[in-house]
């Protein structure tokens, strides 16, 4: 359920500011929506949370004043991994080759982390990088660390006791939005600077385009943070880096960004700040109609698509679709949801409790409607569904 007023309890992550402005409020959320559970009743009893999305008056982050970070862990068994789609790992591809070609990293050192499973260490260390670190919590402690050849994954967080084993190139993928204290992340990776020429590469969901777009679920529990250009930039700035301008990629969904040592924290420039957080009160202002559009919308297809015994899946069991099923009234009947990420399928979605099937269970029960979660994967899944020679309308929502 959405609601508006409430008080603020937190200052900025960012910039530790204590003045913001009340966003949106989301009850009873999925603390994890990416922990897939191994029954329905263990599911439908998953730990819940709120939300209260707030604007800082100072920076122009955005956060979640309501997060608990005692309630979080990250315990074997989380899994956003992406790559098991090919057109996303055509895009970490292209990632990993500018990275390796911009920085001249073959024979390098590379520290990753938030590493998940090596994916993007993999292809670091087939374009020639030297040693590949990860580092991921949630790995369980006792597998074995090494992964590949040249590739070792530490089940801790960063540094894990190697505080004195510097990197050429360090990689925070999709891992600032989940800390409650971004800060003293990136002040640790810039202390364990020393190497000629280090860079960080940090890339976030872009909470611009969540705003433009009015999609309520991109608003996870998990995120404690939605930066945009203007806040991740000052985030560095006062962490001790001096970074690029940060670029919007994956089709406007993610911001991706270079970072080198400065010599010192410093305060970005208050005109850069102010121009940053005018451009998110644009986006801001119309919010509220546009999400509550969206999910009326989505309501009344997801609705009419089960109506009559009619057959309807939502394809997508990550983040994006799991917050969606706990977003709206008609989600809780939704008979299953779709993932092509053979460690999701057989498992339990938090709260609604669906279960994942992979696509080949389509070919069976014969949708007459696919709800797409997140429309770049839209000619992927089409492709699928045409060699299972399933006939269905496919609506993104």
């Amino acid at each position: 359920m959405l609601m508006q007023g409430f008080s603020v309890r937190t200052t900025c992550p960012v910039c530790g500011g204590g003045k913001h402005r009340p966003l949106i409020r989301i009850n009873d959320a999925p603390l994890l929506c990416n922990l897939l559970h191994s029954s329905r009743e263990e599911a439908l009893h998953a730990p819940r949370g709120t939300i209260e999305l707030v604007f800082c008056l100072h920076c122009g982050h955005l956060y979640n004043a309501a997060f608990d970070r005692e309630r979080i862990s990250y315990p074997p068994g989380y899994d956003n991994a992406l790559h098991y789609s090919g057109h996303y790992r055509q895009y970490a591809e292209q990632e990993a080759r500018r990275l390796s070609a911009a920085y001249l990293l073959e024979g390098r050192r590379v520290m990753d982390i938030g590493c998940g499973d090596g994916a993007f260490l993999e292809l670091l260390r087939r374009l020639g990088c030297g040693e590949c670190m990860g580092f991921e919590p949630a790995r369980d402690s006792r597998a074995d660390a090494p992964v590949g050849d040249g590739i070792t994954i530490i089940p801790n967080t960063f540094p894990g006791g190697f505080s004195n084993i510097t990197a050429d190139l360090y990689v925070a993928r999709h891992v600032l939005e989940h800390l409650a204290d971004p800060r003293s992340l990136l002040k640790a990776v810039r202390a364990a600077m020393h190497s000629d020429q280090p860079v960080l590469f940090l890339e976030v969901p872009d909470g611009a385009f969540l705003l433009a777009q009015g999609s309520v679920w991109d608003i996870i529990y998990e995120h404690v943070s939605c930066f945009t250009a203007g806040s991740l930039s000052h985030l560095l700035h006062l962490t001790g880096f001096s970074p690029d301008t940060p670029r919007s990629v994956f089709a406007g969904q993610y911001l991706a960004v270079d970072a080198f040592p400065a010599e010192s924290a410093t305060l970005p420039d208050r005109g850069q700040i102010r121009n940053a957080m005018t451009e998110t009160g644009r986006l801001l202002k119309g919010f509220l109609a546009r999400s509550a559009s969206r999910r009326k919308q989505a309501e009344k297809l997801l609705r009419a698509a089960l109506a009559d015994g009619r057959r309807a899946v939502i394809w997508g069991a990550g983040s994006k679709g799991v917050a969606l099923l706990n977003s709206l009234p008609a989600g809780v009947n939704m008979p299953c949801i779709i993932d092509i990420h053979p460690g999701k399928q057989g498992k339990f979605v938090p709260v609604t409790g669906q279960q994942v099937m992979g696509p080949e269970f389509l070919a069976d029960y014969r949708p007459e409607t696919v709800f797409i979660v997140n429309n770049i994967y839209r000619g992927e899944i089409q492709a699928l569904l045409d060699r299972l020679s399933i006939v269905a309308r496919l609506h993104s929502i």
